[in-house]
């Protein structure tokens, strides 16, 4: 078609870009405005043609006013190829702050590209009569500089020097400026924000076999809210109850298979929106999963988004990746709402860039606090290269009471391991106590002291005391002297603020009865920070034995010496290895690794210190919400009509219904030829496989089905359903997906563009009756030029 061609044109891209304006810009700014020049420059020549008759009129202002003419073409033509190449990145989901940007972004490039034209130009290529053996003639000198402003570029000391038939000469000298042209941006039609991204599934990606490779783009995942919720699991450290299924995943990693991805914007593991106990829309699911010995990799140039990452749970344990490369890799920015949890046996995890988890919460709820757990054993963690680590939330340890009712309960780490749940385990000696009053005074006796200990123990106990009168069962008193502690729990009442009934039971599957400290139930003003203080206490007291059951599950932790973490901001406490001055791990005498609790401070520059990381967090989470609402991530431009999924705020479902009468199919899909003859997209009416490289197609998008990928595939793949890969690479070309759009069915009278909701008026910029709604972009080259220091002598 007529644009088509001139759209090709755009420069790679993966943020989408303004359709308008590329319209504009190739239509007004690179037509109209270059027919302004031809014709400016056209009338000069005809006016030389009468020159020839009257020579006389021929003189040095006549020559400047052909540089002048000169100048504007040029200012067009550089200001046409800096447009282009930045609009495409401009969309209405910038905010204010990036719309004024891309403004400055463009005179920049405008300046740029005009001062590198002009640098080798001889201006006598402007002037019609510089023949000297013909008078008249003009001949052009300038100086080599040109001066970079705010706003306009300067050259100094042009001078042209007119000499007549007579032999007579005069002369004009001064210092051109040429301006950067007013800008207005038109956004009201845009090409849709898939230009930048290369599969978009409604229902989630898996990984089934072979090592999968996604470069250049970005990739959204969603999983269907209305898949449910997962199964809980006992006894485990967790910021959430983890699953046995892939209700939570959006992304899944089977064992044997790999996910790598190299410089990709946006790597986005959402869900649908749903409501909250509040009222308020959240996002659901958001997972990413490994499972056995598969592995997920992001460069450090590729940013990630998730609701929480898991190692190894899924229906198989996790165990090494093959070829020694590391369970999960996260090299570049990780921003988690909840928990990164590492599960399975020898697992590896790296982690480098920027670490956020932005989850926080005064309200106990574990699946919006953000916290790394180690519940593997023999895990190796190499964090060393990790510049900017942020944990604003608490774990938690996963209980599952005897009536199958699930809680969790706080703890004082943001980063830790199954072994911290046993500072969390009430001290033996303050369980299975009794009380009784004797004259007014109240006697403590202990009977069981043991914790955890065989659940018919416990109901003997329970039974025998109970119905004992005259005495009253204390499953827990805190009043007990800890050993370890050399005092009570009690003592410490204004720091940690729990009583008698501070605790959870738990029954674990082989029949042992277990007591956990309660400090949801704490009295304190602040119950985790009182959780983390008595971790510090227990951690002093028992040191050797923390340090042995740390080592069982920790077989290796490399952390970044404080020099060289530029943040560092905790809620509660993480160990981490001890190290000599050298960076090596030290060990006690029995071989254990020494480890050491460190808080904000470790991170010498204390440059994130004060940091209000409320308002952090909202943004980050609202950036989450708008990414698996509409993948931009401007929150302030949500109007508050969009639908649940991604899918359904992209695509338009009534034009979609309309393709279906189209005479351009194959089988069950729907077809999009260039002028050559080339299929360039395909809609699918229910499920697609992908098995071989098809030549020149840059689109698929299916309605009510899923999309099966074996084969490299170069492009974008919209599906509302589920996206399952083996063994393929996957990129996009932005050049080639932004010549698509104006591809027309010829049955229905539909465009590509017409297909997205964002587009669904793209024909309108075809009408002539619509010009005056765009035609405001046009510039006036004639203003951008102008004189300063006139002499003419």
């Amino acid at each position: 078609m007529r644009t088509r061609s001139l759209l090709a044109k755009l420069h790679k891209d993966n943020n989408g870009m303004s359709m308008v304006m590329a319209i504009v810009v190739i239509s007004f700014v690179g037509l109209l405005l270059s027919i302004i020049m031809y014709m400016a420059l056209y009338n000069f020549e005809m006016k030389s043609q009468q020159f020839k008759i009257q020579e006389n009129y021929y003189s040095a202002e006549m020559a400047m006013n052909e540089i002048s003419a000169g100048l504007q073409m040029e200012a067009s033509g550089c200001f046409s190829e800096a447009y282009i190449s930045i609009m495409q990145k401009y969309s209405e989901s910038l905010t204010a702050e990036e719309k004024a940007a891309s403004e400055k972004q463009i005179w920049q490039k405008y300046k740029d590209t005009l001062i590198q034209q002009l640098s080798g130009k001889d201006f006598n290529d402007y002037v019609t009569r510089k023949d000297k053996n013909n008078p008249p003639y003009a001949v052009v000198t300038r100086s080599a500089n040109i001066t970079e402003y705010e706003d306009f570029v300067r050259i100094t000391n042009v001078k042209v020097v007119y000499t007549d038939e007579t032999g007579d000469t005069s002369i004009i000298e001064t210092d051109i400026n040429i301006k950067c042209p007013d800008i207005g941006f038109n956004t009201k039609f845009s090409l849709p924000i898939v230009v930048g991204y290369s599969l978009i599934a409604d229902d989630g990606i898996e990984v089934k076999s072979g090592n999968c490779k996604i470069s250049n783009v970005s990739v959204y995942a969603g999983k269907s809210a209305k898949a449910g919720a997962g199964a809980g699991a006992d006894n485990q450290v967790a910021g959430s109850s983890t699953t046995s299924d892939d209700k939570d995943y959006a992304i899944v990693v089977d064992s044997g298979a790999g996910l790598s991805f190299e410089n990709c914007q946006y790597i986005v593991a959402g869900g649908d929106k749903v409501l909250d106990d509040n009222g308020n829309y959240v996002i659901s699911a958001g997972g990413i999963v490994t499972d056995g010995s598969g592995y997920f990799h992001a460069d450090a140039t590729s940013n990630v988004w998730a609701s929480n990452i898991r190692v190894g749970y899924r229906s198989k344990s996790a165990f090494p990746a093959s070829g020694g490369v590391n369970n999960l890799e996260l090299l570049g920015n990780t921003f988690v709402k909840d928990d990164l949890t590492i599960g399975g046996r020898s697992t590896s995890v790296k982690l480098g860039g920027g670490y956020y988890g932005y989850g926080q919460t005064d309200e106990f709820d574990s699946s919006l606090s953000s916290a790394i757990i180690f519940n593997g054993t023999n895990v190796k963690a190499d964090f060393q290269n990790l510049t900017n680590f942020v944990l604003l939330g608490n774990a938690y340890i996963g209980l599952s009471y005897l009536d199958d009712k699930k809680d969790n309960l706080p703890m004082g780490e943001s980063l830790t391991s199954k072994a911290g749940q046993l500072a969390y385990l009430v001290p033996y000696e303050c369980v299975g106590w009794y009380s009784y009053v004797d004259k007014g005074t109240t006697y403590y006796s202990p009977v069981l002291q043991r914790n955890p200990l065989p659940y018919a123990d416990y109901y003997e106990y329970y039974t025998d005391y109970s119905n004992s009168s005259g005495k009253t069962i204390l499953p827990v008193y805190y009043g007990a002297t800890v050993n370890s502690l050399g005092t009570s729990i009690a003592d410490g009442a204004a720091v940690y603020g729990l009583s008698d009934s501070a605790y959870a039971s738990v029954i674990n599957q082989d029949g042992w009865m277990y007591f956990y400290m309660d400090f949801s139930k704490s009295l304190s003003a602040d119950p985790q920070k009182a959780a983390g203080e008595f971790f510090k206490a227990y951690y002093e007291a028992n040191p050797e034995r923390m340090d042995r059951y740390l080592s069982a599950y920790i077989s290796d932790f490399k952390f970044p010496l404080n020099s060289g973490l530029v943040r560092l901001n905790l809620a509660g406490n993480i160990l981490i290895p001890k190290t000599d001055a050298s960076g090596n791990v030290l060990k006690d005498e029995k071989g254990y690794v020494a480890w050491q609790l460190v808080d904000d401070s470790y991170a010498s520059s204390g440059e994130y210190a004060g940091i209000d990381t409320d308002a952090e967090a909202k943004i980050y989470d609202q950036s989450y919400y708008t990414l698996c609402t509409n993948l931009s991530v401007n929150y302030d431009a949500l109007t508050g009509d969009e639908k649940e999924s991604v899918y359904q705020n992209l695509i338009s479902d009534e034009n979609i219904d309309k393709l279906k009468s189209s005479s351009s199919k194959s089988g069950n899909y729907v077809y999009f030829k260039d002028e050559s003859g080339v299929e360039r997209v395909r809609v699918y009416y229910g499920n697609c496989t992908i098995n071989s490289s098809i030549q020149g197609l840059n689109m698929i998008i299916t309605v009510g089905g899923d999309v099966s990928i074996s084969s490299s595939f170069e492009g974008t793949v919209i599906c509302d359903g589920k996206i399952t890969i083996s063994g393929a690479n996957i990129t996009n070309d932005p050049d080639e997906l932004s010549s698509i759009f104006t591809l027309e069915d010829k049955t229905t009278g539909l465009c590509v563009a017409n297909l997205f909701r964002s587009g669904e008026d793209f024909s309108l910029l075809e009408k002539s009756e619509n010009v005056e709604t765009i035609g405001e972009a046009t510039i006036n080259t004639a203003d951008l030029v102008t004189y300063s220091g006139w002499k003419k002598y």
